[in-house]
């Protein structure tokens, strides 16, 4: 892993695996960011459905008074 020279302008294996570090921590930070918007989305969306048939629930019981 001697580097002989930085002017030679040919990648080392240290300087490929770097790269390629970078490369999946990018997309795995993208990915993740992703992934947390959806479950957002769908805790979101969960908690609306949640209060609609809550609500439902209200009129029902007050319905049969």
């Amino acid at each position: 892993m001697a580097r002989g020279a930085w002017s030679h302008g040919k990648p080392q294996r240290v300087e490929s695996c770097l790269n390629n570090l970078v490369i999946t921590l990018t997309k795995a930070a993208h990915t993740i960011k992703i992934a947390r918007a959806k479950q957002q989305r769908e805790r979101e969306e969960w908690a609306a459905e949640e209060k609609r048939r809550a609500e439902g629930r209200e009129w029902k019981y007050e319905e049969d008074k």
